[in-house]
């Protein structure tokens, strides 16, 4: 996996989670609603910074991503944080904002299977050691 299937396991995230919320919506109940709104726009916002912090750390030379990789503390920290006060201030339904917020596990299984499934590209004969025979 590479950056561009971070983007689109950020895409399916979006997708799957309005889905997800639609689907709350007419099916549950409003505190159930409001938990899986919850839930899908903290694993989206959470997703989305991981996303763009580790595509800083690829940019960075490797001696300075040890120190970059400490800021993951706080912004786990204040994600708890957030889930806290949602679930304790907010009339939403704690399962359901589980449920919304384990969206990102289907989206990454899903561009897992669909980067698997593609095709690798061939290997040229300088890759694979022919040319070296020649």
């Amino acid at each position: 996996m590479n950056v561009s299937s971070l983007r689109q396991i950020e895409r399916l995230n979006y997708i799957f989670g309005g889905v997800l919320i639609a689907a709350a919506v007419v099916f549950g109940t409003t505190e159930q609603a409001l938990g899986v709104l919850v839930g899908v726009v903290l694993s989206c916002a959470n997703f989305s910074l991981m996303r763009r912090m580790v595509q800083h750390w690829l940019t960075l030379p490797p001696e300075r991503r040890a120190p970059q990789s400490l800021v993951l503390l706080p912004k786990m920290g204040g994600l708890m944080l957030a889930v806290f006060l949602a679930v304790f201030f907010l009339p939403v339904s704690a399962v359901g904002v589980l449920i919304g917020f384990s969206v990102f596990m289907l989206s990454i299984a899903v561009e897992t299977v669909r980067h698997s499934m593609r095709p690798q590209p061939a290997e040229s004969p300088v890759e694979s050691g022919e040319a070296a025979e020649n």
